[in-house]
């Protein structure tokens, strides 16, 4: 029987996916939950399975288009069976609501690609060179690397050369020009002193202070709850989702890009259990081995450019988080305690929020409770 091959939908907020490559050729022979895909969304990548046994048909899209959910890819072919031309509603009928936006239909041929070698292929992607625009040199015209290096020189910029974005730094760009556009950012900045956490530094091995950070944040959050919320697009202008968990992602500098997986119910997780877990995201995240479980649904993010020396920033929301702490450097400051200046260990926090579902006020209350526990780390 024939079965269509879609691009899945991976958590509530996902509308659309790039497809990073195809596993498998047309033709070939398939089982079900055999690997023919991979997908990428702006969390994470995705392995796209074969739905049932028998051949895989034509492929309908190209690596690195970017397909909306529930988009066909490809049909699995019965012994026999001729391929659909168009997706119907056949095979639409076991998919969930608002899961399909309007399929486009596709010729069942296979896509007419650019003649180019592998290697004039890959050059091209590092230059960022659009192959359909090179003009091949050989008399078989197949473009070589030669013609993608000589049409990169003729449009190159003076003292410099264009690169095309990576999937993940892509996926980065849609997803905070997202967030910029559509959410009325407002940021909140506190200094708070942190001697005493980093006096205790040696007694607690294995916790970082961004560990401590967002142990902190958790438990804020689950003394704020107004501000452990979501804004939800909906048909009717939007809403609140409040948020019954409390999950923080942790913006982490991989090879790739930024990755933010997410360390989930932070609020009640004891401080060495949190690092443990955020210990193994880092880990993940670094290796390019993050699951969808890994990611996405927080409401919070933390990014730490302390290390940097950075002292302050306004952070940019992940599309859909309420909350983003930008933490700071912790250096040495003059303090006046008790009508006396003294040096003491102290960090800045920028907390940016989303003024659609967070107001001033909220939003403050967040603010002190964090700094207000950051300094009570130690004591409690």
């Amino acid at each position: 029987m024939t079965a269509p091959i879609r691009v899945p939908r991976v958590g509530q907020n996902m509308t659309e996916a790039t497809l990073v490559s195809w596993e498998r050729a047309c033709g070939d022979t398939v089982v079900a939950g055999d690997v023919v895909a991979t997908i990428e969304t702006d969390k994470t990548e995705i392995e796209v399975e074969a739905p049932s046994d028998g051949v895989l048909g034509s492929l309908r899209v190209h690596e690195g288009d970017v397909c909306a959910v529930g988009a066909l890819l490809a049909y699995v072919l019965g012994d026999g069976e001729a391929e659909p031309a168009t997706l119907d509603a056949h095979d639409i009928s076991d998919a969930s609501e608002g899961e399909l936006v309007v399929p486009v239909a596709r010729p069942a041929a296979a896509p007419v690609r650019t003649l180019a070698s592998p290697r004039a292929r890959r050059i091209a992607e590092e230059l960022g060179v659009d192959l359909a625009g090179v003009e091949a040199s050989a008399a078989d015209g197949v473009i070589t690397e030669a013609d993608v290096r000589g049409a990169a020189a003729v449009g190159a910029p003076r003292g410099g050369r264009r690169r095309a974005f990576t999937r993940r730094e892509q996926a980065a760009l849609r997803n905070l020009t997202a967030s910029w556009t559509s959410a009325p950012h407002f940021t909140q900045m506190v200094d708070v002193d942190v001697t005493a956490i980093v006096d205790a530094r040696a007694e607690r091995p294995g916790v970082t202070f961004n560990d401590v950070v967002v142990h902190a944040l958790g438990r804020a959050l689950r003394a704020v709850p107004l501000c452990n919320v979501r804004f939800d697009h909906g048909d009717d202008g939007g809403g609140v989702i409040e948020l019954d968990q409390v999950d923080i992602a942790i913006a982490v500098d991989a090879p790739d890009g930024l990755a933010v997986p997410v360390v989930r119910n932070a609020d009640v997780l004891d401080r060495e259990a949190l690092a443990q877990v955020a210990r193994e995201l880092v880990g993940r995240a670094r290796a390019d081995e993050l699951t969808p479980a890994d990611v996405g649904g927080a409401s919070a993010t933390v990014s730490n450019l302390g290390a940097y020396g950075i002292r302050a920033g306004t952070a940019v929301l992940p599309v859909d988080h309420a909350t983003i702490v930008f933490v700071g450097a912790i250096e040495p400051r003059a303090v006046v305690r008790d009508g006396v200046i003294g040096v003491r260990s102290m960090c800045t926090l920028s907390i940016t929020y989303d003024h659609r579902v967070i107001d001033g006020a909220t939003a403050a209350r967040l603010t002190v409770t964090l700094a207000s526990l950051l300094e009570q780390e130690e004591s409690r």
